[in-house]
């Protein structure tokens, strides 16, 4: 019985002197207007130099697809002529994904706002002061979800002042993605 008791509990120190050191590393990417931090726990002394890399390649194509400063990208055509005939499933699932935040939200979550952050920009800028509710009712039919059309491969704004904005859902479905 004794030496029964004796081997866990010597195959358990073993085990214990075997075991490395962990250690937690930190990242901080630079994309899409914000930092992305990640931290992992991993043996000591591991290098993440690849998959940073890999990390930094898929935040940098997900700005280019969905970014408002860059005048090429999928967001920016789409806002510029209504209509993006190709879309990728990154660009799906951040539209689709904002319209049922939309329906949960009972509108209070609406991609369809960038008119209005547009008009309340120039507005500070030229008067120091908010628009006038006039100008933003005159907006209101820009803001109806229904503007939007999702076809298997094109998306569609049928309001001429319609735009997307999908910064904050694609920051939070890019998290999802770093994190998978």
């Amino acid at each position: 019985i004794i030496g029964a008791l004796i081997s866990p509990l010597a195959s358990t120190a073993t085990r214990a002197k075997k075991a490395k050191p962990l250690c937690s590393y930190d990242y901080k990417i630079p994309s899409m207007g914000t930092v992305f931090e990640i931290q992992m726990v991993d043996t000591c002394g591991q290098g993440h130099k690849e998959l940073n890399l890999e990390l930094k390649a898929t935040l940098d194509e997900w700005e280019r697809e969905f970014s408002l400063y860059q005048t090429h990208s999928p967001i920016q055509v789409l806002n510029q002529t209504k209509r993006l005939n190709s879309i990728t499933p990154e660009f799906r699932e951040g539209v689709e994904t904002s319209i049922e935040a939309y329906q949960r939200t009972e509108g209070k979550f609406n991609i369809l706002v960038a008119p209005v952050l547009a008009l309340v920009r120039s507005s500070f800028k030229e008067t120091k002061e908010p628009p006038k509710s006039e100008q933003i009712d005159r907006l209101r039919p820009a803001l109806k979800i229904d503007n939007i059309t999702i076809k298997e491969n094109s998306v569609e704004l049928r309001q001429s002042d319609a735009q997307l904005t999908l910064d904050g859902i694609v920051k939070g479905i890019a998290v999802d993605k770093i994190a998978d």
